[in-house]
């Protein structure tokens, strides 16, 4: 789970992501300050077999009030090969691509 910061708000959401053991995919799901689902659940990696798999996100640090730029968050994962990737992703799902 990681936080971030909404644009339109400027209020904190969070972000949940988790492995789905069934479909072998990474999903995540975004949730404003109430608590209430805002994008997702979504697809951010698929088809990664679970034997090993490591994987997490960030997008800010609530305790030190740092982070990535607004509505933003990257997925750092071990993938089934033994790679470590990292991607980089919007709260809606989409890509990002590092720019503010």
């Amino acid at each position: 789970m990681t936080s971030y910061i909404d644009s339109a708000s400027n209020s904190e959401g969070f972000i949940l992501a988790w492995q789905d053991k069934l479909t072998d995919d990474i999903k995540a799901a975004v949730f404003d300050e109430d608590g209430a689902i805002k994008f997702g659940p979504y697809i951010l990696v698929e088809d990664e077999h679970p034997s090993n798999l490591l994987f997490e996100i960030y997008g800010r640090d609530t305790n030190r009030n740092i982070g990535l730029c607004k509505d933003s968050f990257i997925l750092a994962y071990a993938s089934s090969t033994g790679q470590t990737l990292i991607k980089e992703y919007k709260v809606d799902g989409n890509g990002w691509d590092g720019k503010c």
